[in-house]
């Protein structure tokens, strides 16, 4: 992905409950940033953003996407909260 031009966010280990994925991504250097799981959704919330902003044509997508991307964020920040892993 990463070669590809996406933005790519591993998890980190104090968050994880396995980190076996996240460690080889990061050993490989396909880790752009390597943040805790309740940073992980609002990251990708402002990378869309960011991307919006830079694109007209990006901003159109991310208006498409940007339904999929804030339930995304709720999931994921509900389930941190919960304290689900």
């Amino acid at each position: 992905m990463k070669e590809a031009g996406a933005a790519t966010i591993a998890q980190d280990e104090a968050t994880c409950v396995v980190f076996g994925m996240p460690n080889e991504a990061i050993k490989l250097g396909g880790a752009d940033e390597v943040l805790p799981l309740e940073r992980i959704a609002g990251e990708v919330r402002r990378l869309c953003q960011e991307a919006a902003r830079r694109s007209p044509a990006a901003a159109g997508l991310v208006g498409v996407a940007g339904t999929a991307v804030e339930k995304l964020v709720q999931v994921v920040s509900s389930r941190v909260e919960r304290g689900d892993r």
